[in-house]
This record gives structure tokens, C-alpha cells and sequence, in this order.
């Protein structure tokens, strides 16, 4: 697994490289978490050269979902291949967050400022 981080036009960009799996997850989660905790207003993740994604960092990944849900952060992911689009369709993430199958349309929604709202809420309300 390779990360490497940028930003641009005030979105923070997380390049993501190989494969997230077991032995990366804490690493990803803790980058999450700082993120959340720093209430980061604009996430990108490029996943254009991720090969496999564990249970344990969609978890990471829906743990910032939720906590960027709350403090109003945007974040979106760019760059899926068929496949792991189809295992973020299988546990609902395309519909709750805007998921790109290429990255340059995904930066470019996010600059535009035309992400689109999720289809339905992953959280129950906390109101």
C-alpha cells in the first residue's frame, strides 16, 4: 500500500496505491480520524490504483462518512474499478456519499461545487 497526500483549490487529496487491506487499515483509519478530528471541509480520496479494499477500511471509510456528515465536511471518492465499485454497491456506499468511477470527473465535481447529496442517509438522525 502507497499513500501519498496533496491539496488542491482547498481539497485535501489522499492517493491511494495498492491494496488497503488488514495490515494498512490502522494507518488509514488514524489518517481518517485526524481528518475528522482537524473537520477537514473537503476530502478527495483518488482510488484510480487500488487493487482490493478490506471490510476493516470500509469501516475507516465510513467512520469519516459519518463524522464528516456532522461537522458538514464534503468527501468523495474517485477512480473505482468496476469491481470495487460493486463492493461499495454491495454495502450501500454509492448511495450514501458521491462515488466517481474516474477520478478527473470526481475532482471536478468537487471544484464545481456540484457533488450530488446522497441518495438516502446511511446514520440515523442524531436530533
Amino acid at each position: 500500500m502507497h499513500l501519498s497526500e496533496t491539496s488542491e483549490n482547498g481539497i485535501d487529496i489522499l492517493e491511494l496505491c495498492g491494496e488497503i487491506d488488514l495490515h494498512f487499515a490502522p494507518v488509514f483509519r488514524a489518517l481518517l480520524r485526524a481528518k475528522a478530528k482537524a473537520h477537514c471541509p473537503a476530502l478527495l480520496l483518488n482510488m484510480t490504483e487500488v487493487e482490493f479494499i478490506d471490510s476493516t477500511s470500509i469501516a475507516a471509510i465510513l467512520e469519516y462518512l459519518r463524522a464528516s456528515t456532522h461537522f458538514g465536511g464534503r468527501f468523495c471518492i474517485g477512480g473505482l474499478s468496476p469491481h470495487l465499485r460493486t463492493v461499495f454497491e454491495i454495502v450501500r456506499l454509492d448511495k450514501g456519499m458521491a462515488i466517481y468511477t474516474d477520478f478527473a470527473e470526481a475532482k471536478s465535481a468537487f471544484v464545481q461545487d456540484r457533488l450530488p447529496p446522497p441518495e438516502e442517509p446511511l446514520f440515523a438522525s442524531t436530533a
